[in-house]
């Protein structure tokens, strides 16, 4: 039975074969084991431990490189560059590549911001009242001349489609209108429009139809 190398690295015993060491016969490790001229190897020999000054925490991926060649995997509290320096020591020149860090974990997504439901309303209302103002009614909403009734759900239909985040609003929007989530949106749609035409007088009615859910509108804009 071959007796272990014996290393005593900053007061911490090591024990390490000779044909493990002899792998690399340039550095320093290698030169205990395999030149007859050194002190250390007499001490080998005897089977007397060899001091090494040096730090006992990171010899470990020393011995690592000497039994598994590279890349040498390293912990991810170890200080890179100060094991690079220790490596270098020992007379074992690697670059930083052949240290194979753990992967950084994965980041969660950024949760995305949900806009304020009123944001959207609003930018809703505006799109809203531009549709309304539209004087082609024709080639958006067949059968209703301008300033004339449109249905309501026609319209927010329309509008939706051209508004991010207020599609998962339709359904309630799109209920009967004396619940506030509808009045709510009306009024400002009104306000919308009065901001579009600011020298007129602006009224948005809304009125229901026999059938449930039905909602006619009309714009009346006084004439100059």
């Amino acid at each position: 039975m071959t007796t272990p190398v014996r290393l005593d690295v900053g007061g911490t015993e090591f024990k390490t074969a000779k044909s493990t060491l002899g792998r690399h016969p340039q550095t320093l490790l290698g030169q205990f084991v395999t030149n007859e001229s050194t002190a250390e190897y007499q001490l080998i020999q005897q089977g007397q431990p060899v001091f090494i000054d040096a730090d006992p925490s990171l010899f470990p991926y020393v011995l690592r490189f000497y039994r598994h060649g590279t890349p040498i995997l390293v912990d991810k509290s170890v200080d890179a560059r100060q094991l690079q320096q220790e490596l270098g020591f020992f007379g074992i020149s690697l670059a930083m590549l052949h240290l194979q860090l753990p992967p950084e974990p994965e980041k969660p997504p950024e949760p995305v911001k949900k806009p304020h439901k009123l944001d959207v309303y609003q930018r809703l209302a505006k799109v809203f009242a531009q549709m309304l103002l539209r004087r082609d009614f024709d080639e958006i909403f067949p059968d209703h001349p301008p300033y004339e009734e449109t249905c309501y759900s026609t319209v927010l239909g329309e509008a939706i489609a051209e508004v991010d985040d207020a599609k998962e609003y339709r359904q309630q929007l799109d209920d009967d209108v004396r619940y506030p989530e509808r009045q709510l949106l009306l009024v400002m749609v009104e306000e919308e429009l009065r901001k579009m035409i600011p020298t007129r007088h602006v009224e948005l009615k809304a009125w229901w139809q026999d059938m449930p859910g039905e909602v006619e509108l009309r714009v009346k804009v006084e004439r100059p």
